[in-house]
């Protein structure tokens, strides 16, 4: 039954597709959501690290820029439109930030979805940043290190506080994995940073003995 719907689902898509063709999220371009020429200049954007305050017990975060224009359009094609190939380019600006550090790195983890957002995208956009990030950096790579337990709601709109409450207790971490072991949490995007200190939370309580994050993007 689930193929039916996957299938009816894409000729949907399609259709929609042929009636309202896809523009480009930044130029505005049609017949694609990220053209080849928003590609190659984010291939060539630089990357300029940004520290942000966070939330105990993860005070500070790296990200590759600011959540606007061209960046911002490619997290967001990332994120809803399946561009995960948008992942690797990501993963480079990560690298080139996190060579500016003086940080250990062991393992890398993304911060996941829950199971129905996951089965409703049909991939996680952390992880298809953080596998590049691991195989390029020669790190070992743990998506299912962290797991999302509780669905909470979206935090669009939520205030500071709000965010934080929304998220805590939300993920837990598998301590086979994550024992002594120094991480680099992946993310697209930070706003206050609430999502991010309750992973390096559930991290910690697992055995990390520590927890840095990068993202693409700061809001």
């Amino acid at each position: 039954m689930q193929n039916w719907r996957d299938v009816a689902q894409l000729i949907w898509n399609e259709t929609l597709d042929l009636i309202f063709p896809p523009q480009c999220h930044h130029c505005g371009r049609v017949d694609t959501h990220f053209c080849d020429g928003c590609i190659a200049v984010l291939k060539t954007l630089s990357v300029t690290p940004i520290e942000s305050s966070g939330i105990a017990p993860l005070y500070n975060t790296l990200s590759t820029g600011k959540h606007e224009a061209l960046l911002q359009a490619s997290v967001q094609v990332l994120k809803y439109n399946g561009q995960q190939s948008i992942g690797e380019v990501f993963a480079d600006r990560i690298l080139a930030t996190l060579a500016t550090t003086m940080w250990t790195i062991d393992t890398v983890v993304p911060v996941p979805l829950h199971t129905s957002r996951f089965q409703e995208r049909g991939y996680n956009q952390a992880e298809s940043i953080s596998h590049h990030v691991a195989t390029k950096g020669d790190f070992v790579h743990a998506p299912d290190a962290l797991t999302r337990i509780t669905q909470t709601r979206s935090q669009v709109g939520l205030s500071a506080r709000e965010r934080q409450h929304n998220v805590q207790g939300a993920f837990t971490g598998d301590a086979t994995q994550l024992q002594g072991q120094q991480i680099l949490l992946i993310d697209d995007v930070k706003t206050t940073g609430a999502t991010l200190a309750a992973c390096a939370q559930a991290l910690l309580e697992a055995g990390a003995t520590g927890v840095q994050a990068i993202t693409v993007t700061v809001a």
